[in-house]
Parts: structure tokens; sequence; C-alpha cells
């Protein structure tokens, strides 16, 4: 719909979500098409999946998370 009206949006998207699974093919396809409507697509990180204790924790696993999302 927002691409019909010419506004571009920002979609977050969750490597762990309990409503879609991001590596099912049909999922990532709908992303991909999403990304080439022009819209931008973000992770969505949410520390307590791993239930993070400290600061280097946090890096290592956001770190781990945007590699996956962004090599894709």
């Amino acid at each position: 719909m927002e691409n019909e009206i010419g506004v571009k949006s920002t979609f977050f998207v969750h490597l762990h979500s309990e409503y879609y699974n991001f590596f099912e093919k049909e999922v990532s396809e709908k992303i991909s098409e999403i990304n080439s409507l022009g819209h931008q697509i973000g992770l969505h990180f949410d520390t307590h999946y791993y239930n993070i204790g400290n600061e280097s924790e946090l890096e290592e696993k956001l770190s781990r998370e945007a590699e996956i999302f962004y090599n894709f």
C-alpha cells in the first residue's frame, strides 16, 4: 500500500519471531520484494531471546545476528 502512494517505510525483521520464519523461502522472498520496492529492511534484535548478561555478550550476539541478516 505504501508503494502505491509513494511512501517509503522501514520494516524490521526479527530472526526469532513466533509468527514467521525468516529462513523460509516464502518469507525471505517477501522481504526481498519489500526491499525491491524501495523500502528499508532492518534487524529487530531482542536481548531477551538470549538472556544477555553483559555488554560483551550483547556485542557477540548482535554481531552474529547482523552477519546472518546482512548475508542472507
